[in-house]
């Protein structure tokens, strides 16, 4: 039964580190293209009004990617929940996520001034 409890966690956890990267490639998708919009405008030498509800329609898409990756980081801690109360708490599936009991906090580096 552990076994089977293990490969259906992996399935799982395969799945939502590739909806979590499919989100992160489409904001940054999209960032490129609202970032190139002003310039093709300006590179083709057309008033600011054109193409501007083209822009906003990106910006504002890009406000729905950001909340779709918040919701997407919620899903991964109620998974992270669940792989606990399934009994595979002690379990890696990835390297960028820590099994129960490791530091899930960021390593933070200080700077320091050479004299």
């Amino acid at each position: 039964m552990l076994k089977e409890r293990r490969e259906a966690a992996a399935q799982v956890a395969a799945d939502l580190f590739e909806a979590e990267a499919a989100i992160d490639t489409a904001i940054q998708a999209v960032s490129r293209l609202a970032a190139g919009m002003p310039l093709a405008r300006q590179d083709a030498n057309l008033a600011a009004a054109i193409g501007q509800d083209a822009l906003m329609a990106a910006i504002e898409t890009n406000a729905l990617l950001a909340q779709a990756r918040a919701r997407i980081i919620a899903t991964h801690s109620a998974l992270k929940e669940a792989q606990t109360q399934a009994g595979l708490g002690n379990i890696k599936f990835s390297d960028h996520c820590p099994a129960d009991g490791e530091d899930d906090q960021p390593r933070r580096r200080h700077l320091s001034i050479a004299t």
